[in-house]
């Protein structure tokens, strides 16, 4: 009971940071992609 303890405690953090990886990645991907082109427009 104790190894199912310590793998759960080890593997749920780690799930939940990945899920708040991939859903900042779904929202800032986008953003940036209609960012760049004023970005490049004003650097050139």
């Amino acid at each position: 009971m104790v190894v199912v303890s310590t793998v759960l405690t080890a593997t749920l953090p780690t799930i939940g940071l990945s899920f708040v990886a991939l859903v900042a990645c779904r929202s800032v991907y986008p953003a940036a992609d209609r960012i760049e082109p004023q970005l490049t427009r004003h650097a050139g």
